[in-house]
């Protein structure tokens, strides 16, 4: 379920729907609890970060702050 809100907030950030700020709090916790894998440095680590629910989480975190920004906030 995380994953999938994860994906939904970064599809409304990229479309410049703010709104990530109030999600941070409830599910970086989540997410820290299921990265419990080793990493794997035989694989694209930077890769594997990015399309992770955390990674696209914090894609979405970057584009909300530069909304913000831009908008002056």
């Amino acid at each position: 379920m995380a994953t999938g809100l994860c994906d939904l907030l970064l599809t409304r950030a990229r479309q410049g729907l703010s709104g990530v700020f109030p999600w941070i709090e409830r599910l970086w916790p989540i997410l820290s609890v299921d990265a419990k894998d080793r990493l794997d440095l035989s694989t694209d680590p930077l890769s594997r970060a990015i399309n992770s629910p955390a990674g696209r989480l914090t894609e979405a975190l970057l584009f909300d702050l530069r909304t913000d920004t831009e908008d002056g906030r």
